[in-house]
């Protein structure tokens, strides 16, 4: 896919907004909603994915914290 494809293919997701002209990161907590999550399955995944970053941090330090 080409740059003015992909760019058209992205700008039809339910999960992007217009940022007027600028640019921004998407939330991926709004990527689960324009899926259709429930807000405790987001919340859900939001712990999880905070537990994964403790555990590579833990695990990439080579020592445990107290």
């Amino acid at each position: 896919m080409g740059r003015r494809a992909l760019r058209e293919f992205t700008h039809g997701l339910p999960e992007w907004e217009d940022p007027h002209g600028s640019s921004r990161p998407i939330r991926p907590e709004r990527i689960l909603e324009a899926e259709g999550k429930t807000p405790v399955r987001i919340e859900r995944c939001r712990a999880e994915a905070e537990r994964a970053r403790f555990f590579r941090r833990v695990l990439s330090s080579g020592s445990v914290p107290a």
